[in-house]
């Protein structure tokens, strides 16, 4: 492959302005969907532009079980609107359920930031930024405390990092061979 410039600053305003607005999934608002839709659309020019399919077919599987944890999570906040208290005076035949679904709900979430993550390991090695890397760890492990609750405002944080980088991105990237860069984990 050889090297070359491309630019990508529509791409880069549109999923920076994407992951900004979806920092309100939780809620399946109208702006949260605008933003998983911008988000979608800029990764895909992405992933065509530098020929990575992955990078599409992973947001792609990370928004669709977003969206689905989100059904379940309104559910569990429909259920209970005004919190544990209501939750401790249900009777005890409705609590189950509920807990159970809110663990499928953080089970969904766990495998939507899986997905995400991943999609943001491969700009990071297309991109070189490194806040991308950043914000798949806060993300993912996010999505692992969220049965503690603390781990939604980590989840955000991460979503927070992944606007960032993509706002730092320049508006002509250099591809090729010598750009990629392999990103291990420790």
């Amino acid at each position: 492959m050889e090297m070359g410039e491309m630019d990508i600053k529509t791409e880069k305003l549109m999923a920076g302005v994407g992951a900004l607005f979806s920092l309100t999934w939780l809620t399946l608002s109208p702006i949260a969907i605008a933003g998983w839709v911008l988000l979608l659309i800029a990764l895909k020019r992405f992933s065509l532009k530098f020929a990575r399919t992955e990078i599409y077919q992973d947001i792609r599987e990370a928004m669709i079980l977003a969206i689905a944890s989100g059904f379940v999570f309104l559910f569990v906040w429909w259920r209970f609107p005004i919190g544990f208290i209501r939750f401790y005076s249900e009777e005890s035949s409705l609590i189950i359920p509920t807990m159970i679904s809110f663990l499928l709900g953080c089970l969904l979430l766990i495998a939507s930031s899986h997905f995400l993550r991943r999609c943001l390991l491969s700009l990071k090695e297309i991109t070189g930024e490194d806040f991308f890397l950043k914000a798949g760890e806060l993300v993912f492990l996010g999505s692992l405390m969220s049965i503690i609750l603390v781990g939604f405002l980590i989840y955000s944080i991460g979503q927070i990092y992944q606007a960032i980088a993509f706002f730092l991105l320049p508006d002509r990237l250099e591809y090729g061979k010598e750009k990629r860069e392999e990103v291990v984990l420790e």
